[in-house]
């Protein structure tokens, strides 16, 4: 009796188990496949904007407000954060602007931008030890630029201190600079890769 009644409990579970398993299993699928659409639809995404995605950044100003913004990019920002006033200005496929406030009434703009999108064969990153000895002395943007091939960098954060670009080698190597408002220089740079 003892047994059978074990036995029996041991069934029960096990059948729970894998009806309860089984339904989940199928319940993910289903998930999995329709989160799948919703990504494909949002790479798919693209937003009609004023400006393209990195040149509206040059077009703003760290004296740019949320209204101007609106109207030069095209696209009315999200406030995305009240503790820090951050509007965020969604261009699809993953690519935003976002204004930072802060404290302030004069934004940091920044872009979420992505490295595959800024390779170019003509960023190297061969001359990178030698600019590190050289940042002491000052190292103009100028300066910088033709140290990686000569070639522009992409900015993608600004503020009322500094600039910030980034250069991106065909192989996805990449180096980041900033560069005071004040003096022109260069004030840090870190990289990866070759």
């Amino acid at each position: 009796m003892k047994k059978s009644k074990l036995l029996l409990c041991l069934l029960t579970i096990l059948m729970t188990m894998s009806l309860t398993t089984g339904c989940g299993k199928t319940k993910d699928s289903s998930v999995d496949s329709s989160s799948k659409a919703n990504t494909e639809n949002k790479s798919e995404t693209k937003v009609k904007a004023n400006c393209e995605f990195y040149e509206c950044i040059d077009e703003l100003s760290t004296n740019t407000t949320v209204e101007e913004a609106n109207k030069i990019i095209g696209i009315d920002g999200v406030l995305t954060d009240e503790k820090y006033n951050f509007y965020e200005y969604d261009f699809g496929n993953d690519k935003k602007i976002i204004l930072k406030f802060y404290s302030s009434d004069k934004p940091t703009i920044s872009v979420d931008y992505d490295k595959d999108d800024l390779k170019n064969k003509k960023v190297t990153l061969k001359n990178l030890t030698e600019l590190k000895g050289k940042i002491n002395d000052g190292i103009t943007y100028e300066q910088f630029k033709e140290a990686v091939g000569g070639v522009d960098g992409t900015l993608y954060e600004k503020s009322t201190l500094s600039n910030k670009y980034v250069w991106v080698t065909e192989n996805g190597g990449y180096v980041s600079a900033s560069f005071s408002v004040d003096s022109g220089n260069c004030t840090f740079f870190s990289g990866f890769g070759s």
